[in-house]
């Protein structure tokens, strides 16, 4: 199932699960960082999207760029991708 998940999939969840609920998603790149953030997080405020691949992540950002969301959108997110040196 993981092996079917894209970009493209990652950006139509986020908006999916902002339509059912209002707040902040923190979209990360795997279920391992999600265990990590869970714990510094409201979860009442603040819902957790797991991205499964940097790749993933960074290409939703990009969809959501390409659609060209205004200030006004009711999709904020905040994105965490680690960093590779």
């Amino acid at each position: 199932m993981i092996a079917h998940i894209d970009a493209y999939y990652i950006a139509a969840q986020a908006r999916f699960v902002r339509q059912v609920r209002k707040g902040t998603i923190l979209l990360l790149e795997g279920p391992t960082d999600a265990r990590i953030f869970e714990r510094f997080i409201d979860r009442n405020a603040c819902e957790i999207e797991i991205g499964f691949g940097k790749k993933n992540v960074l290409g939703a950002l990009d969809i959501w760029r390409m659609m060209d969301f205004p200030a006004s959108s009711p999709l904020w997110m905040l994105i965490l991708i680690e960093s590779l040196k």
